[in-house]
């Protein structure tokens, strides 16, 4: 695992390579969990803390979030400045990114971007690596979402709205969902089944 790396830029009047930035990484259980960055000091000849990256992950290993914070020499606390959610697949692929930025006025991460990955030919929502696991009608729906499976029974559904933010949880084995409480627009069905199978379906309530 890389655990440091040092940047050094060519100083043209000494001709030599001196020393710039580095970045330190931290692991656990195989995952990275910090990106630390800091710059070189000339005048005390020491490393200067300027920015990070946090990670978190799924219970399964899988990227879930990512925090960026800067340094703030003055009050001597990192400040949060970005945040990015992501949703998976079964096999770990980001089907969607979420961008988000702190806003210190209102203290509010606001949503500003959001990007789905299409992996090859697959489209996000419409079909899925794993599309034999799991199915929803109808979709649209205004009141239940039916959910088919062929081999695991269901343990956990999972819906999340637009901005990536958790709306209904329902840990059950009946193969449906009432979301009639839900606002009408466009929604992202996880599901996880009894053999640790996951999928992430797109669904319109009207």
């Amino acid at each position: 695992e890389l655990t440091e790396r040092i940047i050094e830029v060519w100083d043209n009047e000494l001709e030599i390579w001196t020393i710039n930035s580095r970045y330190l990484y931290d692991y656990e259980a195989g995952n990275r969990t910090r990106k630390s960055y800091y710059i070189w000091a000339t005048d005390t000849e020491d490393w200067v803390a300027y920015s990070k990256y946090e990670y978190f992950y799924t219970d399964v290993g899988f990227l879930s979030e990512k925090y960026y914070y800067t340094w703030d020499n003055e009050l001597g606390v990192w400040i949060s400045k970005r945040k990015s959610v992501y949703l998976t697949d079964a096999a770990g692929y980001i089907q969607l990114h979420l961008g988000y930025t702190w806003d210190e006025e209102i203290s509010e991460w606001i949503h500003t971007s959001r990007q789905i990955y299409n992996w090859g030919s697959i489209y996000v929502g419409i079909k899925s690596l794993y599309e034999n696991l799991f199915s929803i009608k109808p979709n649209p729906t205004s009141d239940y979402l039916h959910i088919e499976s062929n081999t695991d029974s269901l343990l956990t559904l999972s819906i999340y709205n637009s901005l990536g933010q958790l709306v209904l949880e329902n840990e059950t084995t009946q193969a449906s969902i009432n979301v009639t409480t839900l606002d009408k627009g466009v929604y992202f069905l996880k599901i996880i089944g009894n053999n640790n199978s996951l999928q992430l379906l797109r669904f319109i309530k009207n």
